[in-house]
């Protein structure tokens, strides 16, 4: 839980002679974030926190049967193949619940994937990675008329430090000339949480515009926006945002993240059971909804 974890029951966890709270203390200001969640992706990205130089580690962990101590290698990152978990695009679930992996999903997949989707009563959209720019080809099909998801502040350059909204806001919706496309009509749950940075906040609020849409999980990156990379001096580059993001009413979501209706997050237990518990909730909402 990178919410929670360094202030519940981390005090009797140890790397070494530090336990994980000195640990993340100590190094947290050694990365950006736009939040807690997304500095702690950072301190375990970049071995902030696991990382060492002796060969070996003494840990302290807990188990299943309480705490124990162990000794493990360590190995260079470059020593392991990862490449991340293989999934589908889209599947059915048992219930008629449609899924679809939004890191997987390109452009030109849109139209043959909603028309297998379009008989499900309910489709999740797990946007907990990063998509693949379809979020406006998507929206053509959920929504009955264009909605406005975003509104912009730009910076104001004759005045240094101030902004000045955009005179318009940002839409997505069926357009006039697509009337081939139909209009879906089941209910649509989205899922979010600390991965769902920039483009997949901006997707979220795009799909979240879709009527009776629920979005599940946990507190996103809080970082939308375009990006920017300036030289500092000893050219150090640091990415940040030029545009403040907000909804229609004028909500952040820099910062903050975009808007979780249901809270969820994953569990030690349910981690160590290989289960999906944010997806096992948005089957659960949708199955109580019926």
């Amino acid at each position: 839980d990178l919410h929670s974890f360094p202030t519940r029951r981390s005090s009797d966890l140890h790397i070494g002679d530090k336990t994980i709270k000195e640990l993340i203390d100590a190094r947290a200001p050694l990365v950006c974030g736009s939040n807690y969640p997304r500095k702690m992706i950072a301190l375990l990205s970049y071995n902030y926190i696991c990382g060492g130089t002796d060969r070996v580690a003494d840990l302290t962990v807990r188990t299943k049967n309480g705490r124990t101590n162990m000794t493990v290698d360590r190995y260079a990152y470059s020593a392991f193949s990862i490449k991340g978990a293989i999934d589908s695009v889209w599947k059915i679930l048992p219930g008629n619940i449609g899924y679809v992996n939004m890191a997987r999903l390109q452009v030109a997949n849109v139209n043959s994937v909603m028309q297998q989707l379009k008989g499900c009563g309910s489709i999740i959209f797990d946007i907990r990675n990063y998509p693949l720019g379809t979020y406006a080809y998507i929206a053509q099909y959920l929504l009955a008329s264009q909605q406005n998801f975003a509104r912009l502040a730009y910076p104001n350059l004759d005045y240094p430090g101030t902004y000045l909204w955009k005179g318009y806001f940002n839409v997505v919706g069926p357009a006039k000339s697509n009337k081939h496309i139909f209009h879906y009509q089941g209910k649509v749950v989205l899922l979010v949480n600390e991965f769902t940075i920039s483009h997949a906040e901006w997707t979220t609020m795009a799909l979240q515009t879709v009527p009776g849409c629920i979005t599940i999980g946990s507190q996103t990156a809080g970082a939308d926006g375009n990006v920017s990379r300036p030289v500092w001096p000893g050219k150090v580059t640091s990415p940040l945002t030029g545009l403040g993001v907000f909804y229609p009413d004028g909500s952040p979501t820099q910062r903050v993240g975009v808007k979780v209706d249901i809270e969820v997050r994953p569990t030690a237990e349910g981690i160590r059971d290989g289960r999906d518990e944010v997806l096992e909730k948005a089957i659960q909402h949708i199955q109580d909804k019926r």
